[in-house]
């Protein structure tokens, strides 16, 4: 099969000796190919590059198409993404990986530090229908979680072994360096592989990943259900614990409403780490009553926000005044 595809490609990146690391252009150009029959034979072709990566770095692309206008590798201006990519580093053999993806379309090609002794490579497979950028993250989430699935592992096990796809390439925006001769310096050990193509005798379907981004839109749901019962919880628990307004003492809460010496104080008894920043001072790492992580802040002196937050705005959410935070920490107000 074939329809239109979009890819970027960037330069190389340049070393930076004041720095000591390398600096990445991420300004591309837009790629817009006939299909994935002028891309796949792109990632076939092993470029000069060899030795030191940081001193002779390949250039790079990415299986994207940016929105319009847009020519920055940010994740928030990908709009589309046309290929799954898959980079394995910790231990896949080149066998491991065909079979796995064996009843696709796919290119693979060795990597840069690939050696005969250890693995390393990439798969690129072909999606029938392009994956929405601000959905990517979620997506492929689900594609590790279903790729160790189907090894007969779980997730966590399969990254202990060594044998689940770098994470990073959750991130939309991820570029990808172009097939080099690398460590090897030849392109004896390398391998590149263009498994089913559409004119062989042995042709094979596209990815399909909409079961994928049904999960993820069923996992999110299923997440967003349990913290708003989480939510109402906490709330319920606060409400029995700091009472009614008339109960409480409205000149405590006026205080820590704004007096930052009465904020300031209240910090260590909570369990707090005082930071100063440049322009503010907070209380850092109390306990969340939410999460019971060490992640609830509040600012001493604050100008807008009066209340506490935790740090896991996703998978928590608390936040609170700080009487509210006192009261479910157990410290008296007077």
């Amino acid at each position: 099969m074939t329809r239109p595809m979009t890819a970027m490609r960037y330069r190389a990146p340049q070393w930076s000796d004041s720095d000591q690391r390398l600096k990445f252009n991420r300004w591309g150009e837009s790629i817009r190919l006939g299909g994935w029959h002028d891309l796949a034979p792109m990632l076939m072709k092993f470029g000069p590059w060899a030795g030191d990566k940081e001193r002779n770095p390949p250039p790079l692309w990415s299986p994207v198409e940016m929105a319009a206008g847009k020519r920055k590798s940010v994740a928030a201006d990908i709009a589309w993404v046309h290929c799954l990519v898959m980079d394995y580093d910790g231990g896949t053999t080149i066998e491991d990986a065909r079979a796995r993806w064996e009843p696709w379309e796919y290119v693979l090609h060795t990597s840069w530090s690939h050696t005969q002794g250890h693995h390393k490579l990439r798969v690129i497979l072909p999606l029938i229908d392009p994956m929405p950028g601000d959905r990517w993250r979620e997506i492929y989430t689900e594609v590790l979680s279903w790729d160790a699935e189907r090894s007969g592992m779980a997730e966590e096990d399969a990254a202990a072994a060594g044998l689940r796809a770098d994470t990073a390439c959750k991130d939309p925006s991820r570029m990808y360096y172009v097939p080099a001769l690398g460590v090897l310096g030849s392109l004896d050990g390398h391998s590149a592989i263009w498994h089913g193509s559409d004119d062989s005798e042995d042709a094979r379907p596209w990815l399909c990943l909409a079961d994928m981004l049904k999960r993820a839109k069923r996992r999110q749901e299923a997440a967003e259900e349990r913290k708003a019962r989480h939510r109402a919880e906490v709330a319920r628990r606060t409400r029995e614990r700091v009472g009614s307004g008339a109960e409480a003492e409205r000149e405590v809460r006026r205080r820590l409403l704004e007096d930052g010496r009465a904020r300031a104080a209240l910090g260590p008894l909570l369990g707090g780490a005082e930071w100063a920043g440049s322009k503010e001072v907070m209380y850092r790492h109390i306990a969340c009553p939410g999460c019971s992580r060490g992640s609830v802040w509040y600012i001493v002196e604050p100008k807008d926000l009066r209340r506490a937050r935790c740090n896991h705005r996703d998978s928590c959410g608390w936040e609170g005044h700080l009487w509210e935070l006192a009261a479910l920490h157990g410290v008296g107000l007077a």
